[in-house]
């Protein structure tokens, strides 16, 4: 990832407000998980840990996106003293604000409508989708820059254990780890996805593979 971009990721959105919302998030669940150590079997293991906060865009605090984003918050941190990310979720306007603070570099990952194709900047990559009945569904998606390793933790901490984030929210009761990945319209799958996904033979369009 560029400078500019691990710049931006770690001062352009305020510490204080970052955490803040995060703690609020973070007490949707009471019951604790255990995560599973063997991330590197699937997404390999960086030169040098990441170590950084990742910041993620959902919607505001009394939307489901907010809770949701809480919730991919707290299964990838669970995991931080093995792959070394942490995760912070911002309260944000919607969409069209994600999209464009993560071509910026002031997100890493954010939450936008799966209606179809959300952009057509080549950067832009889809995580998974988040199928919200009775709402709309919702994709995870992040920048080409975003490192494949911290991609593929963030997708392997949701799908490990997805019976437990199914728990986290009403609205995620159904979901189904391959309606996650043939539900995604918004842009192609980050290499990251890619790699978990085919290690654990989850079904792939093609068109997310472009």
């Amino acid at each position: 990832m560029s400078q500019r971009v691990n710049r931006r990721l770690r001062t352009s959105v305020a510490v204080g407000l970052a955490t803040t919302l995060g703690l609020a998030a973070c007490q949707a669940v009471d019951e604790p998980r255990t995560v599973a150590a063997n991330g590197a079997e699937v997404c390999g293991t960086p030169v040098e840990p990441p170590e950084q906060t990742y910041f993620v865009g959902t919607g505001e605090v009394y939307q489901p996106s907010y809770q949701i984003g809480g919730a991919v918050q707290r299964f990838v941190n669970e995991g931080r003293d093995d792959h070394g990310i942490r995760l912070s979720v911002q309260s944000t306007e919607g969409p069209v604000v994600n999209e464009t603070a993560i071509l910026s570099g002031e997100l890493a990952f954010g939450f936008v409508p799966a209606v179809g194709p959300t952009s057509e900047n080549p950067e832009i990559r889809s995580l998974f989708t988040v199928r919200r009945i009775p709402y709309a569904d919702e994709t995870l998606i992040t920048s080409e820059e975003v490192p494949d390793y911290v991609v593929c933790e963030v997708v392997r901490s949701v799908f490990e254990d997805l019976d437990s984030f199914r728990r986290f929210h009403p609205v995620l009761v159904s979901l189904d780890a391959e309606n996650m990945v043939e539900d995604v319209f918004a842009a192609p799958l980050h290499p990251g996805a890619l790699r978990y996904f085919d290690a654990v033979s989850l079904p792939v369009p093609e068109r997310l593979r472009t």
